[in-house]
């Protein structure tokens, strides 16, 4: 069955997608790159995008609410980036933990 654009979104088994046009805004993932890896690879660059956009600076103080896998990202990103302190805020005691695992 494929979903037409708005409906079931990105779960579905297929999607349509509007004025598709491949290296613009559809990308082929190259072989060596796991269909697992390929799945992590928008919300990653997401949280790069937005620590890019706070450019923090070694010795700085962060908050990131929300770990799923933006929120990780930024805490990896921040942390990379030598930021002093993460308060990594979230409900899951097990993101929590995934959060310290990556400062």
């Amino acid at each position: 069955m494929s979903a037409v654009h708005g409906s079931r979104g990105g779960f579905a088994e297929r999607l349509l997608v509007p004025r598709a046009a491949l290296g613009k805004t559809v990308f082929a993932l190259p072989d060596a790159v796991s269909d697992t890896a390929g799945a992590l690879v928008e919300p990653l660059a997401v949280a790069l995008h937005a620590v890019r956009l706070a450019w923090p600076e070694p010795g700085d103080v962060a908050v990131v609410l929300g770990l799923g896998a933006i929120g990780l990202g930024v805490v990896q990103a921040l942390a990379l980036h030598g930021v002093r302190r993460i308060a990594a805020v979230d409900p899951s005691a097990i993101r929590r933990g995934c959060a310290l695992a990556l400062q």
